[in-house]
């Protein structure tokens, strides 16, 4: 069995499976595969954040990442010159639990290694946090500050 991967749109579902509307005998049109141009990529995500202070200390101090110019209120973080996180101050609310938003952010790193140094990190600093091992993807899920 063969599944769509990097953007892919299967042409039909894989061998063995049936849409729902084909188990119903219902005429199915099939899809022709497209791809996401491989130099699609990503900009900074944007975040609204109750305290700027405290949001910049946490994502440099813990995360790591690195403080980027910024022309007004708002703070960039990144890694090289690269802008990853931008921070924008002075939000109404923090977020209310059980409701809808963004609210997962990954930051890929180049080396395992620095994925250790980051957990390691955030063990030192007794930051509640959750390393997962997604068999092709290593992952640490933790939360930012209130």
């Amino acid at each position: 069995m063969v599944l769509p991967i990097h953007g892919e749109v299967a042409a039909q579902p894989p061998e063995g499976l049936k849409s729902s509307h084909a188990a119903r005998g219902e005429e199915v049109t099939q899809m022709k595969t497209q791809s996401i141009a491989a130099k699609t990529g990503m900009g900074a995500v944007d975040l609204a954040v109750t305290d700027g202070d405290r949001a910049l200390r946490f994502y440099r101090d813990h995360v790591g990442l690195t403080p980027l110019a910024s022309d007004g209120k708002e703070i960039r973080l990144g890694a090289g010159d690269r802008e990853l996180v931008v921070l924008h101050p002075d939000a109404e609310r923090p977020v209310v639990p059980k409701t809808s938003g963004l609210y997962h952010l990954a930051i890929v790193l180049p080396e395992r290694r620095d994925l250790a140094r980051v957990i390691a990190r955030l063990a030192e600093l007794r930051w509640d946090q959750y390393p997962t091992d997604h068999v092709m993807t290593k992952a640490n899920y933790l939360w930012d500050p209130p």
